[in-house]
């Protein structure tokens, strides 16, 4: 356990008004949940912060570790302990239990599986959006791992500089580039950009199967985004989370694959088709895996080219083509 008091964390504290409010989810997390709370609690601040977890009824030791923590830090961590899963009853954690009995100006995400780095994060993304009440949310580079192995980071080395980034900038890298733009555990948002999204969810943004897309895309529609070209936050791949599950159940992503692309039709649709050709990139690339994945012809001729439908269903034949057209290539162009 961190070898700080709870005084020791709170003597730089301008006042008792909390600022900061960090939502924190957890499951089945025993093996990471202790370096996701000390990450947090190693942050200097000159402000009061407070760590919401949310145990949604783990069935292993997560919660007996929380409690430990909470022992001892009473002031900052006020955890919400469930007897229910309330995610398999298909209840909006976050927007139920958590932004609710928020009290800082801004909420900081870290999931119980991810964990930050930095003693500075809170402070320079309070920093950030204090100066900048134009910024809606506040971004971070965060390295991936697996094991001991560092992987890459998210967003990727230089396709996004430091510096205010707006709802084009996310389409382009995100829908148009393919490539994941902001990580979760990096978000800073001001609480009445996530209490509003929460009441206009089901309005805008009801089927999209998953949280952190339609929270970035509200966000950056009230107003810009910051991003800091600086690791602060480290998230681990395959800990048994969303991405885990959905390798396990193929039928799963199929699913919400499909959600998907009923989403970003609507917000398409919403946003005026401003971001119409970023959009139909990532609509089509939903369509061409659940495709490959479903293995449905008929799915597959609606939806993908032809070129798309030979690669999947007839794989020798489109080798075979490829390797005709790199022989035409060589002999009959310049």
């Amino acid at each position: 356990m961190i070898n700080l008091t709870e005084d020791e964390i709170t003597k730089n504290w301008k006042d008792e008004n909390i600022l900061v409010s960090i939502n924190t989810l957890t499951y089945n997390h025993e093996k990471y949940i202790a370096q996701c709370i000390e990450g947090i609690l190693m942050q200097k601040t000159n402000f009061a912060f407070e760590l919401l977890i949310h145990d949604d009824a783990s069935t292993d030791n997560t919660a007996a570790i929380i409690k430990e923590y909470e022992k001892k830090y009473p002031k900052i961590i006020k955890p919400i302990y469930q007897t229910e899963n309330q995610w398999s009853k298909g209840i909006k954690i976050a927007a139920t239990y958590q932004y609710p009995r928020a009290k800082g100006k801004y909420i900081a995400f870290c999931e119980g599986d991810d964990y930050w780095i930095d003693e500075n994060k809170l402070q320079m993304q309070v920093d950030v959006l204090e100066a900048n009440p134009e910024a809606t949310i506040c971004y971070c580079r965060v390295q991936t791992f697996e094991g001991q192995v560092d992987k890459h980071t998210i967003p990727l080395d230089k396709s996004i500089t430091e510096g205010f980034v707006n709802l084009k900038d996310f389409t382009t890298e995100e829908f148009k580039n393919g490539h994941w733009t902001f990580h979760t555990s990096s978000f800073f948002i001001r609480k009445e950009i996530l209490i509003d999204f929460a009441n206009k969810d089901n309005e805008k943004f009801g089927t999209f199967p998953y949280g952190d897309m339609p929270v970035q895309l509200f966000a950056l529609c009230k107003g810009k985004g910051f991003f800091i070209d600086k690791i602060m936050s480290k998230y681990r791949l395959f800990s048994g989370g969303y991405n885990s599950f959905v390798l396990a159940h193929p039928e799963k992503r199929i699913n919400d694959e499909k959600k998907l692309i009923q989403a970003l039709t609507k917000f398409d649709e919403f946003s005026e088709f401003k971001y119409h050709e970023d959009i139909e990139c990532k609509i089509k690339r939903s369509h061409f895996f659940i495709s490959k994945q479903s293995r449905d012809k008929k799915y597959a001729k609606q939806f993908i080219s032809k070129k798309e439908y030979i690669s999947i269903f007839y794989p020798t034949i489109y080798k075979i083509l490829r390797k005709i057209k790199k022989l035409f290539n060589k002999f009959f162009k310049k």
